[in-house]
């Protein structure tokens, strides 16, 4: 009986142990995470502004304006759309595009001219403060708005 009772004890022995080990590797991996991490006390942080500010190798960063005339029309009037571009090449197409129901939906397009100039015209028939901007690729123009009655 007595080699029955070690034989019996032996696997739960077995099971404290390995559970009280777990227990200790996770409180150690838990307060190992929450421990802060800190810099080498010779290196200097890297300022993040200064790097946030140069665009990346290979990558043009353009810009363009828009200005719409006349910015109140009556609904079916046509808007006239110019601005200039910085950084697009000139015969890039640029697309016209409305805000309506929050998503930005194409109207018309056209493409740089000389002088990184465009022109849009557009006929807008939608009643209220129309949101308007001009989009190439992954630049875009800032938002304008028409009031159409």
């Amino acid at each position: 009986m007595n080699a029955m009772k070690s034989h019996r004890s032996i696997p739960s022995i077995r099971t404290a142990t390995i559970g009280a080990v777990s227990a200790a590797l996770l409180a150690g991996g838990v307060l190992g995470a929450a421990a802060p991490i800190t810099a080498h006390p010779a290196k200097k942080p890297m300022p993040t502004s200064k790097m946030s500010e140069k665009p990346m190798p290979g990558r043009v960063m353009g810009s363009i304006t828009i200005k719409a005339t006349p910015t109140t029309i009556r609904s079916g009037g046509t808007v006239v759309f110019t601005g200039r571009t910085k950084g697009l090449r000139i015969g890039t197409k640029l697309i016209l595009q409305e805000r309506l129901r929050g998503r930005w939906i194409p109207l018309s397009a056209t493409s740089i001219k000389a002088g990184n100039s465009y022109i849009l015209k557009s006929a807008l028939n939608a009643k209220g403060r129309q949101q308007l901007r001009v989009v190439q690729m992954n630049t875009t123009s800032p938002w304008t708005t028409v009031i159409v009655h």
